[in-house]
Formats: C-alpha cells, sequence, structure tokens
C-alpha cells in the first residue's frame, strides 16, 4: 500500500513533465490577453449601458427599467470579477508552462 501511495505522488508517468510546446509559448500569452481585455471591456459596456439604463429609468418613472439596469450593473460587475480572476489564473499557470518550456 505504501509503495503505491509512493508511486503515485511521484507522478502517473516517471521521467515526464509537462510542458507547452515552444511555438505556442508566446502566441498563448497574446491570446490570453487579448481574451482578457476584451472581456473586461465588454463588461464594461455592459456597465455602461445598464447605468443608462438606470439613469433614464429613474427620470422618467419607468421602474422596471430601472430595476433591469441595476440588476445589468449586478451583473456586469460579477462578470468583470470573473473575467479578472479567470484571466490571472490562466496567466499564472501559463507563465509557469512557459517557464518549463524555457521560453520567456
Amino acid at each position: 500500500m505504501t509503495d503505491t501511495i509512493t508511486v503515485l505522488a511521484n507522478g502517473p508517468i516517471p521521467g515526464y513533465s509537462p510542458s507547452l510546446p515552444a511555438p505556442l509559448v508566446g502566441l498563448s500569452s497574446t491570446v490570453l490577453g487579448w481574451t482578457a481585455g476584451l472581456g473586461l471591456a465588454a463588461s464594461l459596456l455592459g456597465l455602461l449601458m445598464s447605468l443608462g439604463l438606470v439613469g433614464l429609468g429613474e427620470s422618467t418613472d419607468r421602474d422596471g427599467m430601472a430595476v433591469r439596469g441595476k440588476k445589468g450593473v449586478k451583473w456586469s460587475l460579477i462578470a468583470a470579477a470573473g473575467f479578472g480572476c479567470a484571466a490571472a489564473l490562466l496567466t499564472a499557470v501559463y507563465s509557469m508552462a512557459a517557464s518549463s518550456a524555457g521560453g520567456s
């Protein structure tokens, strides 16, 4: 039992370390950067549109429009936080894989 645990702790394939292929190192960081930037820009656009709905709904006494705008503000902020966290985690994982592949 102890031998099995020791073998599994050392890795399922002895003498192999997973790494990102060298040609994909720069490309993957570029794609991740653009994806995070576009996602945050879309969240910002949604936030601005939702704030516009809140302002228009409050000034014209359209309660339903204001409520939809307030929900949109909440979901835009949640989406921006999700994009920020996911981008940071993926960038950290890919930078570790890139350093093991010998990239920058």
